[in-house]
């Protein structure tokens, strides 16, 4: 086991956090505790019960790892994050050439 320092990202507090990550014998990695960092000056080791409960939002089963569009049949289809971005920015660009950068 490992423990990192964080910040939790529920809110805009963004409170200092310490992971404690494990190592699967497969070797991915998996969120096992977390806590309030107590050396932290803004947050004393606070979390709220959000961020008390990130391990277990961490590893929810209906959590997005992928990007996921809807595809011509209505199902959601898997894309990479390039691919993503690349088509948001497009989009981006085209509302702002139509309708302009305050749009």
């Amino acid at each position: 086991m490992v423990t990192r320092r964080s910040f939790c990202r529920f809110c805009e507090a963004a409170c200092a956090i310490l992971v404690d990550v494990e190592t699967d014998q497969d070797g991915s990695e998996r969120v096992t505790r977390v806590r309030g960092d107590a050396t932290s000056p803004l947050s004393h080791g606070y979390t709220c019960s959000k961020g008390r409960n990130l391990t277990a939002w961490h590893h929810h089963r209906d959590r997005l790892d992928v990007p996921l569009v809807r595809g011509s049949d209505g199902g959601l289809v898997e894309r990479s994050w390039d691919e993503t971005l690349d088509d948001l920015a497009d989009r981006l660009r085209s509302l702002v050439a139509e309708h302009g950068p305050d749009s």
